[in-house]
């Protein structure tokens, strides 16, 4: 049987797609085969093994804005659809899913699992005007199609920009692969460091991040761009490949998502504020929600500041430290209660990372969407299946 993942988001990256696309073909390998198809914004490799099943990767266009990205993104998913058969399809955004919707024969189940805002559009620079009103006209056509759609909060399925019926549904929490964890502790080190996770930040709102923080006696600040996975460093100019900054002089190239977590685990309090332009898009970018449920997993005090377009996780909210969005004054106050208290901070951070542990499992989170899958495609002889979950069913 045939599986075709396909998302609007770099794998590997630091976004959450990246993360459920690896969970879904883990969760798969041995009953479907799995295809997954992203975009290729930097130079790599086209087709790789990708647990048990391949990754393709459509090039984009050299310095392409959002428009053109997409365009040669939907371009390149319909040829992928019309050359195979598939026995199941998984998408993320309207991106991929209007033009699979539109092709896809009737009796193949497709599994909508909506992510608003996908983070590359932000690294690409959003549309120009009027995109928001074409991706939701493409979201109900592919809500239409759906045989199931999976959300992540109860909350989301009023986030979505259309307002047509709710297709059956679940409700599964975002995967976090906790066996990447075990070696981590949290020990306070000379020097405090504090990591501000950007999701899409303006140059001004940086500059006011970066004053209020360097009021603080005593902190080293750091900055981790989540959509080109760079960080800056104290005493540096530029940003550096965050791989780069992991490896140092190693020669053989390191896994983003362990880079990603050494810098979480090389600082004392994380702080994620939340890009004003989410208020207007919608929806928040998978890359921010990504950051606060590693930070936590991670056990990291987590200061963040909430929107319309960028709550906060409810499973995680009464463990994290909040402050009213654009207060950074407020932001500052928060992170130096923290740092001259770290005992209060290790055992925030601590129940944190247990409320991770017992409701954001990745394991759990495979079992749940097979069973998914149990109840959609039909039934191959001398194939173990789980038993079918159930959805609920619209009103």
């Amino acid at each position: 049987m045939r599986l075709l993942v396909a998302a609007f988001a770099e794998v590997p990256s630091l976004s959450f797609e990246s993360e459920a696309v690896t969970e879904i073909a883990k969760a798969f390998e041995g009953w479907f085969e799995v295809e997954v198809f992203t975009p290729m914004v930097e130079a790599g490799a086209h087709l790789e093994a990708f647990h048990g099943g391949r990754l393709h990767r459509v090039p984009l266009p050299a310095a392409a804005d959002a428009e053109a990205a997409a365009a040669a993104f939907r371009r390149g998913l319909e040829r992928q659809v019309d050359s195979a058969g598939w026995d199941a399809v998984h998408v993320f955004s309207a991106i991929e899913g209007r033009p699979i919707a539109d092709r896809l024969p009737a009796g193949v189940p497709l599994i909508f699992e909506p992510q608003p805002v996908p983070s590359l559009l932000f690294r690409l620079g959003l549309p120009g005007r009027g995109w928001a009103a074409r991706l939701a006209a493409d979201e109900a056509v592919v809500l239409e199609r759906a045989q199931a759609v999976v959300l992540h909060e109860a909350t989301d399925a009023g986030a979505l920009r259309y307002r047509r019926r709710l297709a059956p549904h679940a409700i599964l929490p975002e995967p976090v692969d906790l066996d990447d964890y075990h070696w981590e502790q949290f020990v306070p080190a000379a020097v405090p460091v504090v990591l501000v996770l950007d999701a899409g930040l303006d140059d001004p709102t940086r500059q006011a991040i970066d004053r209020a923080l360097a009021a603080l006696p005593g902190p080293v600040v750091r900055w981790l761009d989540l959509r080109r996975a760079r960080i800056g460093l104290e005493g540096r100019a530029e940003p550096v490949a965050l791989p780069a900054w992991f490896a140092g002089a190693a020669d053989r190239p390191v896994p983003l998502r362990l880079a990603a977590r050494a810098a979480l685990n090389a600082s004392d309090v994380v702080v994620i504020p939340h890009p004003a332009a989410l208020d207007t898009a919608g929806g928040t970018t998978s890359c921010r929600r990504w950051g606060v449920l590693q930070a936590a997993a991670c056990r990291r005090p987590v200061v963040l500041s909430e929107g319309p377009g960028a709550p906060a996780p409810s499973r995680l909210a009464e463990h994290l430290f909040r402050f009213p969005a654009g207060d950074w004054g407020a932001m500052a106050d928060r992170v130096r209660s923290l740092l001259f208290h770290p005992t209060k901070a290790i055992q925030v951070a601590d129940r944190a990372r247990q409320r991770v542990e017992a409701e954001f499992s990745a394991a759990d989170f495979r079992r749940r969407l097979r069973a998914i899958y149990a109840g959609l495609v039909e039934r191959e002889p001398g194939v173990p299946r789980a038993a079918p979950v159930r959805l609920e069913r619209p009103a």
